[in-house]
């Protein structure tokens, strides 16, 4: 089993993925050639941000916008080492940071949520880190905004408690 991760080299190249990613992968694009929205649900150490990552640079390689979304800025940086080790360039949406015109975006959901009339981005695919949380007010409000967009929820824990 080959690991998952992105080359060394400064360059940009596709994550490589594991045999278990790359299934979870194309299930997952061939569910959201019939529906708008899809839930991954995998444990922890499946390899949810590398996944991620692959399928934003394939979103980002065919010409579209993505967004990813987290709720914690602890993810938010994680998914962003990925991506820059990866090679993909992407901007931040967060508290501190300078947003930027990159078709790929990291964004907290609190940040962007109160920026939304601000952000100029059309995005075709919006991935959303922890989605077990993407029934609350914030994460529905980041979505009536682009309502055409795909979206891809990632999880390690599909049911809420409350």
């Amino acid at each position: 089993m080959t690991v998952a991760s992105c080359p060394r080299r400064a360059v940009s190249k596709r994550p490589r993925l594991r045999p278990h990613q790359i299934e979870a992968r194309d299930q997952t694009r061939f569910k959201l050639r019939e529906v708008q929205a899809a839930l991954l649900v995998a444990c922890t150490g499946f390899g949810k941000t590398i996944l991620a990552a692959d399928v934003m640079y394939r979103t980002f390689e065919s010409g579209n916008s993505v967004l990813f979304l987290a709720h914690r800025d602890t993810l938010i940086k994680q998914t962003s080492r990925k991506l820059t080790e990866c090679g993909l360039d992407h901007g931040i949406i967060m508290a501190g940071f300078t947003t930027t015109r990159k078709p790929v975006q990291v964004a907290s959901v609190q940040t962007l949520v109160r920026r939304l009339d601000k952000v100029q981005f059309d995005f075709k695919l919006i991935i959303i880190d922890e989605a077990h949380l993407s029934a609350a007010a914030s994460y529905r409000k980041i979505l009536a905004r682009w309502p055409h967009a795909k979206i891809i929820g990632l999880t390690g824990s599909p049911c809420r408690l409350d």
